[in-house]
């Protein structure tokens, strides 16, 4: 059996597919590649850890935005208050949006939401932030654009592991647990035996 799931994984990671498109679903076929690749990238991790929450950071009013400080405010916004605040959910779905067109996280933005310094973007931490940003807001909204979003990140962190420093391991082995969950979740919903 050809693997499905495999050319998500493998190719250009932090590069713009210029074909940008949604894919299709192709089936059980690809649930089940997709399901031996994670499992696969997850027995070569430590076990899983929770991310941290990190302090009360206060919300960036003024641009430039330094992309770690705004996801810490969204990430303590959302484990605090267990829901989104509309200022809150401006900033993750800039972030998505930025994420599915270039996939890309950039370090810092300004003020219509472009990469100060296009080539700032190859900082591993920065994606299993994003990774747990957007998982946090699919587990408080179930809207499929954070889960489409928090599938891509993941894509791009298996596809980049020997780039990610030790201590985010962790941290993306509780992504691709919760992912596991999700997808199971939703495939549930719409009546698909997985």
């Amino acid at each position: 059996m050809k693997d499905k799931y495999s050319r998500f994984l493998h190719g250009k990671h932090y590069v713009r597919d210029s074909r940008y498109s949604y894919s299709k679903y192709q089936g059980l076929e690809l649930l089940h590649s997709w399901r031996i690749q994670r499992e696969n990238v997850l027995s070569k991790l430590p076990p899983a850890e929770a991310p941290p929450i990190q302090g009360s950071s206060p919300q960036p009013l003024d641009p430039p935005f330094a992309t770690e400080a705004l996801m810490d405010f969204v990430m303590h916004q959302i484990s605090v208050k267990h829901s989104m605040e509309p200022n809150v959910r401006d900033i993750v779905l800039q972030l998505v949006k930025r994420f599915e067109v270039f996939r890309r996280i950039h370090r810092a933005y300004d003020s219509r939401f472009r990469a100060l310094d296009i080539d700032a973007h190859r900082e591993p931490h920065l994606y299993v932030r994003a990774g747990e940003l957007f998982e946090a807001a699919y587990s408080n909204t179930l809207e499929l654009p954070f889960l489409n979003a928090l599938l891509k990140c993941i894509d791009t962190l298996c596809g980049t592991r020997d780039e990610i420093p030790h201590p985010y391991l962790p941290r993306l082995a509780f992504l691709i647990e919760r992912e596991a969950v999700h997808v199971k979740s939703r495939a549930e919903m719409a009546g698909i035996d997985t």
